[in-house]
C-alpha cells in the first residue's frame, strides 16, 4: 500500500487559492500541495495569498529534504536515491524535455497532415529533429538509470523493511516511467523514419529521371555518331539539331543534381535501424520500417550498380553494357557494405536498453531480409 498522501491536482488547487482566504490556505498539509505550482500563477494572486502559498511550498520542500535525509541514514544513499527518483517531476527530466520538444515539432508540421510534402520540406523537418539528438542520448542514458534504480528496489523487497509499501510503489512507478520513456523514443525514431522515407523516395525518383535522361542522351549520341555521312546542308542541319537536343538533355540532367554516396546510405541506414528496433512500441507504424528498408534497398542497388557501371565502362564509352555478372557483383558490394555498417553500429545497437537482445537480433535480421542481402 502506498502511504503517501494524495496530491491536490493543480487545477483544483488553483480554484482553492482564489476562493479560500490566506488563513484557510495556511491550514493545508504542505505535503498535499501539487508538485509544481507555476510562478506566473503565484504572481497573479494577491500578496497575502501568495506569501501564504510560498510558506507552504517552503515547508513542503523542507519536509521532502528531511525525509530524504532520514531515508539515507536508514536505507543507505543508493536505495534512498532510487526512492527519490520515483517521486521526481517528469518536467525536470530529459524525458519531459524531449516530450515538449517533440510536441512542438509535431504542432509545426500539422499543416502538412493529409498532404504530401516535398523532399526539401522533409529535409528541413529532419534537420529540425536532428537538433534534439543530444537530448535523445540523455533520454537513452536515463533508461539505464531507471533500470539500476528498479534493480535496487526489487532487491530491497527481500529485506524486512518498514518502507516495503513505499519501495513497492516506487518500483512500480519507475517501471511505468521506463515504459513511457521507451514509447517516447519509439515515437521520435518513427518521425525520423517517416521523413527519411519521403527523402529516399524523392531521391529515387530523381535518380530514375536522371537514368532516363542518360538513356535518351545515349540514343541521340548513337544517331549522331553512327548515322550516315553528311552529304548536304539538310544533314548538317539535322546534326546541329541533334547537338542542341543533347546539350538540352545534359542541362536537364545537371539541374537534377542527384548526388548519393555511402555517407548518405549510412545515414539512412541509421534511421531505418534505429526505428526498426523500436517499432513494436507503436503498432500504427507497423509497415513503416519495411517500406523504408525496401526503399533503401533500391537506392543501394542503384548506387552499387552505378559504381559497377563506371568500373566496367571503357574510357570515352560511358554507355558500354555492364557484364552479365552484375547481379552477383551488386550482392557482394551491398552485403559488404551492410556487414561493415553493422560491425560499426553493434556497440550502439547493444546499448538500446528499451529493446531486448532477442528483439534486437530479430529487427536486424528482418531489415537484412527486406534489403535482400
Amino acid at each position: 500500500m502506498n502511504t503517501q498522501p494524495p496530491k491536490i491536482p493543480l487545477a483544483v488547487f488553483r480554484k482553492m487559492a482564489r476562493s479560500l482566504s490566506a488563513d484557510e490556505l495556511a491550514k493545508l498539509p504542505p505535503e498535499k500541495l501539487p508538485d509544481r505550482i507555476p510562478v506566473d500563477f503565484l504572481e497573479s494572486l494577491d500578496p497575502e495569498t501568495s506569501r501564504t502559498i510560498d510558506a507552504l511550498i517552503l515547508a513542503q520542500q523542507m519536509s521532502v529534504l528531511e525525509k530524504q535525509r532520514s531515508q539515507r541514514q536508514k536505507l543507505g544513499p543508493e536505495l534512498a536515491s532510487a526512492l527519490s527518483l520515483a517521486g521526481r517531476n517528469e518536467d525536470d527530466t530529459p524525458v519531459g524535455q524531449l516530450r515538449r520538444r517533440l510536441a512542438r515539432f509535431l504542432n509545426r508540421v500539422q499543416s502538412n497532415v493529409g498532404k504530401s510534402i516535398s523532399t526539401t520540406q522533409a529535409l528541413d523537418h529532419l534537420q529540425a529533429l536532428e537538433r534534439h539528438r543530444d537530448l535523445v542520448g540523455r533520454v537513452q542514458d536515463e533508461y539505464q538509470v531507471l533500470t539500476e534504480a528498479r534493480k535496487l528496489l526489487r532487491e530491497a523487497l527481500f529485506k524486512p523493511l518498514d518502507e516495503e509499501p513505499e519501495i513497492r510503489a516506487a518500483e512500480a512507478k519507475l517501471a511505468q516511467q521506463s515504459e513511457v520513456l521507451c514509447q517516447l523514443l519509439g515515437r521520435y525514431f518513427a518521425e525520423r523514419c517517416k521523413l527519411c522515407l519521403v527523402i529516399m523516395q524523392g531521391y529515387r525518383k530523381r535518380l530514375q529521371r536522371e537514368s532516363d535522361l542518360r538513356q535518351e542522351i545515349g540514343g541521340r549520341l548513337d544517331v549522331l555518331t553512327r548515322g550516315q555521312a553528311v552529304t548536304d546542308e539538310a544533314d548538317a542541319g539535322e546534326r546541329r539539331q541533334l547537338h542542341n537536343e543533347i546539350r538540352a538533355l545534359y542541362r536537364k540532367m545537371r539541374r537534377l543534381g542527384v548526388l548519393i554516396d555511402e555517407s548518405d546510405l549510412t545515414y539512412w541506414m541509421d534511421i531505418v535501424v534505429d526505428f526498426g528496433l523500436y517499432r513494436r512500441a507503436d503498432t500504427q507504424y507497423g509497415a513503416l520500417v519495411d517500406r523504408s528498408a525496401e526503399e533503401l534497398g533500391r537506392l543501394m542497388e542503384t548506387y552499387f550498380s552505378s559504381a559497377e557501371q563506371l568500373q566496367f565502362s571503357q574510357p570515352g564509352d560511358r554507355y558500354a553494357p555492364v557484364p552479365m555478372n552484375r547481379g552477383e557483383q551488386y550482392e557482394q558490394s551491398s552485403a559488404a557494405f551492410l556487414r561493415s555498417y553493422l560491425d560499426r553500429r553493434q556497440p550502439a545497437i547493444a546499448r538500446q536498453g528499451c529493446v531486448s537482445a532477442a528483439d534486437r537480433a530479430y529487427a536486424i535480421s528482418r531489415i537484412k531480409r527486406v534489403l535482400g542481402v
